[in-house]
């Protein structure tokens, strides 16, 4: 375990600013929240930073962490393949309530912000999305990105898959929270790479995004399982994603899937209590 990728990306030299961690348990509840329709996205809708806390919280903050002989294991509020959390998240976003305008990096570590550039660089994001109404309207835009080799550690090249798995999931609860937070939220799959990873300054070799077609259908997939995920633990079942070898799921759902491809697996159900737990 030597070689265990590090648990978080960690701007060393960048300040902290760190985000409110304390408010009300939101009121409405999953089910709902999974259901509400997004609000209006052409209402100017900027959000404060306690609100951005929340929302960053509820889709990639740290929920519970367990101590192991080999080191600490942090949980995090979506789920992710081998619990690796590879999908990190940044926030552009132009002048807001309690926030200057700026690229910042999400840490879930400490619970903070950190600005990679100041000042309103959305510009370049509506360039990089062909003008895509929602990205030109939108006061903040989060965009997500994964770090190859802390899921190809174990999954090799299946990490290929696995980024759009578990930015979905991620997704899934980000558009739960922005439902129950009134907030508009849209995704967005298409845009120029290139423009995002220099904006962001991502290594395009450990850093990627991934072919258009097989992004959108194994994100949207994501989502769906993701929700999934959120309508199981608000009826107090368990979920959790499965890898597979395609052609045998194919051949067990037969004839009805001859021709189509798998593209994502949850079992839902009870949970078999562990030996020690009451």
């Amino acid at each position: 375990m030597e070689n265990y990728p590090l648990a978080f990306k960690i701007y060393s030299t960048l300040d902290p600013l760190p985000l409110p961690h304390e408010w009300p348990l939101v009121s409405l509840a999953t089910l709902s929240a999974i259901a509400e329709a997004s609000p209006d996205h052409n209402v100017e809708c900027g959000p404060d930073l306690l609100t951005l806390a929340k929302l960053l919280f509820l889709s990639a903050g740290i929920t519970k962490h367990q101590t192991h002989p080999d080191g600490e294991r942090y949980f995090r509020a979506a789920a992710c393949t081998g619990a690796l959390y590879h999908i990190d998240l940044y926030l552009v976003c132009g002048e807001l309530p309690d926030l200057s305008a700026g690229v910042y990096h999400f840490g879930p570590h400490d619970f903070a912000l950190r600005c990679l550039r100041p000042g309103d660089y959305r510009h370049l994001l509506i360039q990089a999305s062909g003008d895509e109404p929602a990205v030109a309207r939108a006061p903040a835009l989060l965009v997500c990105t994964s770090t190859y080799w802390r899921n190809a550690w174990k999954y090799q090249a299946r990490t290929y898959r696995h980024w759009f798995w578990d930015a979905g999931t991620l997704l899934a609860n980000t558009l739960a929270a922005g439902a129950a937070l009134k907030l508009p939220i849209r995704v967005v799959a298409g845009f120029a790479d290139a423009a995002v990873n220099h904006l962001l300054d991502l290594d395009p070799i450990i850093e990627r995004f991934g072919n258009r077609g097989y992004r959108a259908a194994q994100l949207e997939a994501a989502i769906i399982g993701g929700k999934v995920y959120l309508a199981a633990y608000g009826q107090r079942l368990g979920a959790t994603g499965l890898t597979f070898f395609d052609d045998d799921v194919k051949q067990f759902l037969a004839p009805h899937a001859a021709g189509k491809s798998v593209l994502f697996l949850t079992a839902v159900g009870k949970p078999i209590k562990r030996r020690g737990e009451v």
